[in-house]
């Protein structure tokens, strides 16, 4: 007799998760061109912080896009479609970088930027809702730490990827990031799901009243989103700060950005492989790793050496990647399937929408202090952050 194994990953399941890696692959190309090229063009951190939270502002509407998406019965064609149009878009930058129309590329960078954070939104809705349509409560965490471990690995390879390209030449970057996009769309094809052909019949009113009054009801979510959109906001300046340290303060080409990118991601991946055995209040996991992280990013001051730096870069990419395990596991347990879309919307607005901004304020940051001084702040916010897990009791009282 044949016992069939419960806790084996399902075969849809694991295209959702291959098109996640192929898609941050690309992002994270994308994201380090984008911050390299406007930096070097244009010389201000700020303009590139503004390229850097562009690719976030769209975030604003997801809580929207989440709404459609939960109601929609269209979701794999959603994604198809999201996948293949990022691809079309970035090809403007190709072409302007083609015919060395330098204010053409950064007007098309800006825009392209925005577009490939929407869509990217959309495919996240879409992926929220398969997550927990594919999984059983039983494999929540097992899926969660495959599912983190991949994106981290693909981050990181995409930052690498990124960085050397942009030492081959900005076209031949975004070159690789059409192709990789296009490649992503391969894995959506091969997932089964029944969709119907007919119109579907979305009451966006009232599915986003419905998201609204369930994520009021529930004081976790709630706390939730409040921790993430101060985190985001912080972390959300790392992206400028760190290349403005590699680029403008020790002068050094861009494949050592892709090197700390690569680091962190890679801390990421090591992370989230291990969270898996990790178990306890996510309140004592939020403390702790949040307060060591500040420590962490504050030290990167008193380092002051590119080599050096790549120590508390991994240690603060594994942290994240217990976090994110964590936190993503305590969500699956307290969200119905029918509320994902919505509540990862929410996240998106409320929370990661902070990172539009973070940007900017990180390129501010580093134009006033210079960017070595910048980490002594940004180190401080996180400690800040750290206590206020203390304050939030139904959050910090889950399990996993």
């Amino acid at each position: 007799m044949v016992v069939e194994n419960h806790d084996k990953l399902p075969l849809n399941f694991k295209y959702m998760v291959s098109n996640a890696g192929l898609s941050r692959f690309g992002f994270s190309t994308f994201n380090i061109a984008i911050l390299w090229v406007i930096m070097a063009e244009t010389r201000l951190p700020i303009m590139a912080g503004l390229g850097d939270g562009i690719l976030s502002a769209p975030l604003f509407f997801s809580f929207i896009v989440g709404a459609i998406v939960d109601k929609s019965s269209r979701k794999r064609r959603i994604a198809l479609l999201s996948g293949t149009l990022r691809a079309v878009a970035i090809s403007s930058i190709y072409a302007a970088l083609l015919v060395h129309n330098i204010p053409l590329a950064l007007i098309a960078i800006y825009a392209t930027g925005f577009f490939i954070g929407f869509t990217s939104d959309i495919l996240n809705s879409v992926r929220a809702v398969w997550f927990k349509e594919f999984l059983t409560e039983n494999n929540y965490k097992k899926g969660n730490a495959l599912d983190q471990s991949v994106l981290s690995l693909a981050e990181g390879a995409g930052y690498v990827t990124g960085s050397i390209f942009l030492d081959l030449g900005f076209q031949n970057t975004f070159l690789a990031v059409i192709f990789i996009f296009l490649i992503s769309i391969i894995p959506v094809l091969m997932i089964r799901v029944s969709e119907t052909s007919g119109p579907d019949h979305t009451d966006i009113i009232n599915s986003t009243r419905e998201g609204l009054s369930f994520i009021r009801g529930s004081r976790p979510i709630t706390q939730l989103i409040y921790l993430m959109l101060a985190t985001n906001l912080i972390f959300g300046m790392l992206g400028v700060v760190f290349t403005a340290l590699v680029q403008l303060h020790f002068k050094l080409p861009p494949h050592y950005a892709g090197l700390i990118f690569a680091i962190l991601v890679f801390g990421i991946f090591i992370g989230s492989a291990l969270s898996v055995n990790i178990k306890g209040r996510v309140g004592d996991i939020l403390f702790s790793s949040l307060l060591l992280l500040g420590l962490l990013v504050t030290s990167v001051y008193f380092l002051n050496n590119i080599y050096l730096t790549l120590f508390p870069v991994f240690i603060s990419g594994a942290i994240v990647g217990v976090l994110n395990v964590a936190v993503s596991t305590a969500m699956l347990k307290i969200v119905p399937v029918d509320m994902m879309a919505r509540v990862q919307g929410s996240f998106n607005t409320f929370g990661l929408g902070a990172t539009a901004f973070a940007g900017m304020i990180g390129g501010s940051i580093v134009q006033v202090t210079g960017p070595l001084h910048s980490f002594l702040y940004l180190g401080a916010g996180v400690i800040c952050i750290s206590f206020l897990t203390l304050i939030f009791r139904e959050l910090g009282s889950l399990q996993i």
